[in-house]
């Protein structure tokens, strides 16, 4: 279970304005293999409906056991540890922009959340809701019959978890350690090429110390991981109608062969 393969598998997860979450309810038996990481533009809300859950999110070991929520952002690789026991999973998948687009106030305070190291951001998640209705709301929309209400219906009670969830925005709920001294090459993360001299930079680190810092905490360079997020980018706008070019000029690639070449290598 420890020798966990570190290269990152890429699932698309078809998400939009039009189509803004997909709900899975997943039951995995005993004895069932670790998943390779893997990285995309969604948010995962996950609700162990039953055993424990343990998996990797951005380099740390997090469990989740019964009646528990979990949440991933976007930029962080992260897969199952161990399924020795098995256990039941609600699994949502979220459009982060779709969701941003709800808020008429608090993106901050949601970014904030979603900057916390997964850990904290699960002990937070849980410490806010826990007394709440949320997990039973979620559960109770399962039984209802698939249908435009039911989408509604689950929408809506993705939104109220987040507004429940949002943290006040002090230094109490700023992430700690690593994680908290990359942060400021995660929000630097955009359509335009980041090299790692200017994220260091950004960091206040020098460009080596910064490197060892990153790739211990994300299990990848810099360098791939900025090229894999503005690749979900360019992804994202090509589902979306964007051309070839569009998408290459959008997300910082040199042409639209160049960005051609590249997604084909990743599949």
């Amino acid at each position: 279970m420890e020798n966990i393969v570190k290269s990152v598998e890429f699932y698309d997860w078809k998400l939009n304005g039009r189509q803004p979450f997909s709900c899975l309810q997943l039951n995995y038996e005993r004895s069932v293999r670790p998943r390779t990481p893997d990285m995309h533009s969604a948010l995962h809300l996950g609700l162990v409906l039953q055993g424990e859950c343990e998996g990797e999110f951005a380099g740390e070991r997090v469990c989740s056991r019964t009646g528990e929520f979990y949440l991933t952002a976007p930029w962080e690789p992260h897969c199952t540890v161990s399924l020795a026991a098995g256990y039941s999973l609600l699994l949502l998948n979220i459009d982060l922009e779709s969701l941003l687009n709800t808020f008429f106030t608090g993106r901050e305070r949601l970014e904030t959340l979603l900057m916390m190291t997964p850990e904290r951001r699960m002990k937070f998640l849980n410490e806010k809701l826990g007394g709440t209705p949320a997990a039973e709301e979620l559960t109770g929309s399962l039984c209802c019959q698939d249908s435009v209400e039911k989408e509604l219906l689950l929408w809506n009670l993705i939104q109220n978890i987040f507004i429940k969830a949002l943290p006040e925005v002090d230094p109490a709920t700023v992430p700690d350690g690593d994680y908290r001294r990359l942060l400021p090459a995660l929000k630097g993360l955009s359509g335009q090429l980041l090299s790692a001299d200017e994220a260091a930079q950004r960091c206040n680190l020098s460009v080596g110390y910064f490197s060892v810092l990153f790739k211990k905490q994300f299990g990848m360079s810099f360098g791939r991981y900025e090229r894999n997020f503005r690749l979900n980018g360019a992804e994202n706008a090509l589902r979306r109608g964007s051309s070839l070019k569009e998408a290459a000029d959008l997300w910082g690639f040199c042409d639209k062969s160049h960005l051609s070449r590249l997604l084909k290598q990743r599949k």
